[in-house]
């Protein structure tokens, strides 16, 4: 699952390993318990979470670097995965460490 970032399609995956699909997804999902699909977005919504907590990168540079086609896919796919939109994320973890180090401020 190396290839997270560029390839967020299943037949990715399963053309690697030189198997169906709906193998690959049925293996997936009888060992784990969930979907490739769920699996490769809780890689992307984990960097997402790593890239927009510590870079300064903009979130149209985070989109591209976790394959996002456009920054809109990507905010939609993070407001999804987190409840909140990627600059709501980052200000209030920026908010929560200043409020950690200086916690009487």
């Amino acid at each position: 699952m190396e290839n997270y970032r560029q390839h967020h399609d299943i037949g990715f995956y399963a053309e690697s390993l030189h198997i169906s699909t709906t193998y690959l997804s049925r293996i997936v999902k009888h060992i784990t318990g969930h979907t490739v699909r769920f699996h490769i977005s809780e890689l992307l919504c984990a960097d997402a979470r790593k890239l927009l907590e510590c870079t300064d990168l903009d979130i149209k540079e985070i989109a591209e670097k976790l394959g996002f086609s456009e920054q809109s896919v990507f905010g939609k796919f993070f407001v999804k995965k987190t409840g909140v939109s990627p600059m709501k994320f980052r200000t209030q973890r920026e908010r929560d460490k200043k409020n950690y180090l200086l916690p009487n401020a």
